[in-house]
């Protein structure tokens, strides 16, 4: 029978943990959302604090899922499906405007699969002079 971590802690049942990783001295926390694990840290260097900390993280992700926003993900394929699911449920109360439906198309056949994997931060002229390629070079540039 395998023992238990001890760098391993059940803060609430089955929803958040703090542990320790190896070569770490800071507490790391995994907690769940809607049936999806996250991993975040605590920057906290002692026990009790990394699990005041991890309450903290675990209560603004569950108001960022209540308002969908993402949690942690920062990925521009993230950020456009929230925006996308915006715009399809403002069309569906019809308070949307009719261009959501060409935003959507655009967002999804053209800017998902070149920027998808890329860091919203981290997006620069250079990753949106990749989405047309000469054709929108020129247009960028004048």
């Amino acid at each position: 029978m395998s023992q238990r971590r001890t760098n391993k802690h059940e803060v609430m049942q089955r929803t958040l943990f703090v542990y320790k990783r190896a070569r770490s001295a800071v507490w790391q926390c995994r907690y769940q959302i809607n049936r999806k694990w996250f991993t975040e840290t605590t920057r906290e260097y002692s026990l009790e604090d990394a699990k005041r900390v991890a309450h903290m993280i675990l209560m603004d992700a569950a108001i960022k899922e209540r308002y969908n926003v993402a949690p942690i993900s920062h990925l521009f394929k993230d950020v456009a499906k929230l925006t996308i699911k915006r715009m399809e449920d403002e069309l569906r109360v019809k308070e949307g405007h009719v261009i959501y439906k060409d935003y959507i198309f655009v967002i999804k056949r053209y800017l998902v699969p070149v920027l998808g994997r890329k860091p919203i931060n981290q997006l620069s002229f250079k990753d949106i002079e990749q989405l047309g390629g000469e054709k929108t070079r020129g247009l960028l540039a004048s």
